[in-house]
Parts: C-alpha cells; sequence; structure tokens
C-alpha cells in the first residue's frame, strides 16, 4: 500500500458535520440498529419535506449561521494540520491563521 492518503470527500466533510451520528452508523455492525437509525433520519426528511411543502421554511439566525462557519472552519483547520502532519509539508492556507471568532 502506499503512503498516500484517502482522499476527503467535502460532501462527506459536510455531511458528517451536519449528522454528528455518520461516523458511528458506519462501524454499526448490528443491521437492525443501522436501520432504525436510518429509518428515523427518513422520518425526520419526511417531516422536513412536509414543511417546505407547507412553505414553512426555516433559515438560519444570524448566531446559528456564525456557529456554523466556526464548526466549518474548525473542521477545514484541523483537516489542514493532520494533512501537514502526515505530509511533514506546510500547508499555505495555515500561514494565514483563519479569525477566531467571525
Amino acid at each position: 500500500m502506499s503512503g498516500a492518503s484517502p482522499k476527503v470527500n467535502a460532501d462527506d466533510v459536510t455531511r458528517r458535520t451536519r449528522e454528528p451520528n455518520a461516523v458511528r452508523r458506519e462501524v454499526e455492525t448490528d443491521p437492525e440498529v443501522s436501520l432504525a437509525e436510518l429509518q428515523r433520519q427518513r422520518d425526520g426528511i419526511d417531516a422536513e419535506m412536509q414543511r417546505i411543502r407547507a412553505s414553512n421554511i426555516r433559515v438560519m439566525t444570524a448566531p446559528e449561521a456564525r456557529d456554523h462557519l466556526q464548526q466549518l472552519t474548525a473542521l477545514a483547520r484541523d483537516l489542514l494540520r493532520q494533512r501537514q502532519l502526515r505530509t511533514g509539508r506546510v500547508c499555505p492556507s495555515l500561514a494565514y491563521p483563519f479569525p477566531a471568532t467571525v
């Protein structure tokens, strides 16, 4: 096996930040537990679709948007640092630190 690191898919990163249980589900060995979790998610998606159909669209508040951005920024920073540690190469993005608050 080569020393190449696995590619990080942006969709996976986004999904994992929105779905805290995604990693746990991916390592679950009991099919019934996995199916129950997927059904719970499906029920939530169905409910959200009904809200949208009823023109009840929820928009993040400014503090929620700021919190979400900070979470994504922290995740991006962590991924860049992990890459730097793994490869030994300095990532140019880390030369300009992200602001602590937005």
